[in-house]
This record gives C-alpha cells, sequence and structure tokens, in this order.
C-alpha cells in the first residue's frame, strides 16, 4: 500500500506574537512541537503520543510503566486539547474523525520550535509558566 507522506511547504504568514506564547505556554504542546520535527504526515494518534511521550521524557528517568500509562492518558490530551489548539492556529491539520495528524506545517512548526528554543533555559529550565 502506497504511503503518502504529507508537508505543507507553502510560506504560511507568521504566527501573532500572543498566539505563539499561547501556544508554548504548555509543555505538551511544546512537545508536540519538538516531536514535529521528526514526525512524517499522516500519522495515527498513538504515534504522535509516543513521539511527545519521548519528549517529554527525554530528560527524566521515568520507567517503561510510567511511560505507557502516561502515553495512554496523553493520547486523550492530545486529542481533545492540544492537536485542535494547534490546528486552529494552522500549525497542523488534525483529523478528530480518524485520529489522525494528516499534515504539519514546517513553515509554522519552525515557527514555534525557534520561539520555544528562545524560551528554554541552557539546563532546558522552562520561562513559561505551565
Amino acid at each position: 500500500m502506497y504511503r503518502q507522506r504529507v508537508r505543507l511547504i507553502v510560506t504560511s504568514p507568521p504566527l501573532e506574537r500572543d498566539a505563539v506564547l499561547s501556544l508554548l505556554g504548555n509543555r505538551v504542546r511544546r512537545a508536540v512541537v519538538d516531536a514535529g520535527r521528526t514526525l512524517d504526515a499522516p500519522v495515527s494518534l498513538p504515534r504522535v503520543a509516543d513521539a511527545v511521550a519521548a519528549s517529554l521524557f527525554a530528560q527524566s528517568e521515568t520507567t517503561t510503566a510510567e511511560t505507557a500509562m502516561v502515553t495512554s492518558r496523553l493520547e486523550l490530551q492530545l486529542h481533545h486539547r492540544h492537536l485542535p489548539k494547534l490546528d486552529a492556529a494552522g500549525v497542523l491539520t488534525y483529523r478528530t474523525d480518524d485520529n489522525v495528524l494528516a499534515e504539519l506545517d514546517d513553515c509554522a512548526l519552525s515557527q514555534l520550535a525557534t520561539a520555544s528554543d528562545a524560551l528554554t533555559g541552557s539546563r532546558g529550565d522552562t520561562l513559561l509558566a505551565e
């Protein structure tokens, strides 16, 4: 079966500063931005959750059992809150009917990743409130 990889390569208008701060104001959405750098759309919600969990726990000493439990809760949070918010901002396209992240906007992701990196201290401490 042929699997189509979708990435938007058109130049998107830059996100407003308040929108960037709102989107990056949550560590899960920051992890989605980080994971989005390596994801190839279309991708299923469980794979997105795995990538986001890997980003969240990259520097922690979390056990496999803890990670699995958190990942299942993370799927719900991504589906109901975080992916729709990023979709509404035009960063990605999330299809709620079949739980698929269908498209990623490279320009918007790059803008958010740059802002996220700028808002993160040298030790990974976040300057934004959770």
